[in-house]
């Protein structure tokens, strides 16, 4: 399943650069913009914390990783592993908790494209199309 602003889950936003974060139990969608350096990020310990899903979005094209850590006693993906990485420009992951100790991928990695405006309507040309969306106000 596709990142989808659709499909988002309740809780708090937050745009995250290079560095340190430390995820909290609110947390929803998480941001990266990796241009100036690796982003590093924390998962909370499971078992005291409510379930709650989270999108973790790398949403610039550079090389560089956001790179997401289980708490010392939990894992991702049952103990396969204790961190992931996004690693390609513009993917994103969805995550959630199984309440125990182990943080689950529900969605994978896949590419984001940037959203494809409509064709204008026939007789109408794009910057007409946009005058008319901007006077709805």
């Amino acid at each position: 399943m596709p990142f989808s602003p659709r499909a988002l889950p309740i809780g708090t936003f937050r745009s995250l650069s290079a560095g340190s974060y430390s995820l909290s139990a609110d947390d929803a969608v998480l941001l990266c913009d990796c241009t100036a350096g690796n982003i590093f990020i924390d998962l909370h310990k499971i078992a005291p914390r409510r379930l709650h899903r989270v999108n973790i979005v790398k949403s610039d094209p550079s090389a560089n990783l956001v790179i997401v850590h289980a708490f010392l006693g939990d894992t991702i993906e049952g103990g396969l592993s204790l961190f992931f990485t996004l690693t390609d420009p513009h993917t994103a992951v969805e995550i959630v908790p199984d309440g125990i100790n182990s943080w689950w991928i529900i969605a994978d990695a896949t590419t984001v494209l940037p959203p494809v405006p409509p064709p204008p309507p026939p007789g109408l040309t794009q910057p007409q199309v946009l005058a008319r969306v901007s006077m709805r106000g």
